[in-house]
């Protein structure tokens, strides 16, 4: 396990090293970066200073090792906008964007796991024909799409929860359900799937030859080895959500770091832009390490590999 887990960790900082490198070229595709820095009327001898000055006539390299050795220490710079720290911006929004996340993950759970019982045990039923239709349509549903029929019916239309902003958990109902949905749908066919797999077994079998209610093979038994593969895709899907994040709080003015980002390009402000991108990816990756290991303790197979 302990091999498995170090080798996790090297993938994640190549991973990082790639996203250091994407991150750092954000910087030059407005242009030219000084141009962001100057007033319109600057003459270009005072463009050429500030060149000089900030080591935009380095080469690039140079210029990418200041930029890691600065990140490292948690300087992306400061905000063209705001001017604070651009970290401090982002991770002063971050607690928001973690309350959508999880919040999309337990109303995708809550919907997934019976969904995906039910529709197992009734395999073949109208009723499991039903939830696999539901499931496909879920996970086909774009994300905005989603979002503005739920801001226009529920909110507007129908005026039954709160659309904009961050406040009471009435608020966080709609976002929550819109970037939940897609993590829903794929939880409810993963685990049919599985269900239908494991019900086959001759465990359980043997269970129902011994007379064990239906309900003890199914929670107990059943179920519990189901939910194995569930773990690992829970970790790819909590940075699926974490970037539907950033439409979903778009959609609803949500105050978190997708919303702030998507301000923050359409204002030149790269190095908040910067310093989003990259705080997303780390996230990404550490909840992906993370997964790995739970996902070790739970199935005894993989500490013998």
């Amino acid at each position: 396990m302990h091999k498995r887990v170090l080798k996790k960790i090297i993938n994640a900082l190549i991973v990082i090293f790639g996203v250091s490198i994407i991150v750092f070229l954000l910087m030059y595709l407005t242009g030219d970066p000084v141009a962001l820095l100057l007033p319109m009327d600057a003459s270009p001898e005072d463009a050429e200073l500030l060149r000089d000055t900030l080591g935009f006539n380095d080469p690039l390299w140079q210029q990418y090792f200041r930029f890691m050795g600065n990140a490292i220490k948690g300087d992306f710079g400061t905000s063209l906008r705001h001017h604070q720290p651009a970290l401090r911006l982002v991770l002063d929004r971050m607690p928001a964007t973690l309350e959508l996340t999880f919040a999309g993950m337990a109303v995708a759970l809550i919907i997934a796991i019976p969904v995906g019982i039910i529709t197992a045990v009734k395999k073949n039923s109208i009723v499991d024909y039903i939830g696999s239709v539901l499931a496909l349509i879920g996970q086909s549903m774009p994300v905005f799409w989603l979002g503005l029929m739920l801001l226009y019916l529920v909110g507007l239309k129908w005026d039954l929860l709160p659309t904009h902003s961050r406040g009471s958990w009435k608020n966080l109902v709609l976002p929550a359900i819109t970037v939940g949905a897609y993590t829903a749908a794929t939880i409810v066919r993963l685990l049919r799937s599985r269900m239908v797999e494991v019900m086959q077994q001759d465990y359980i079998k043997t269970a129902r030859a011994k007379g064990v209610k239906k309900k003890i093979i199914i929670v107990k038994h059943a179920l519990r080895n189901a939910l194995l593969p569930v773990v690992t895709i829970l970790g790819m899907q909590l940075g699926v959500l974490l970037g539907g994040a950033v439409i979903t709080e778009t959609i609803f003015s949500w105050p978190g770091v997708g919303r702030f980002m998507i301000q923050s390009i359409h204002n030149r402000d790269m190095p908040v832009v910067q310093a989003g991108v990259f705080v997303l990816a780390a996230s990404i990756v550490l909840i992906n390490i993370l997964t790995d290991v739970v996902y070790s303790l739970l199935d005894p197979r993989i500490k013998y590999e």
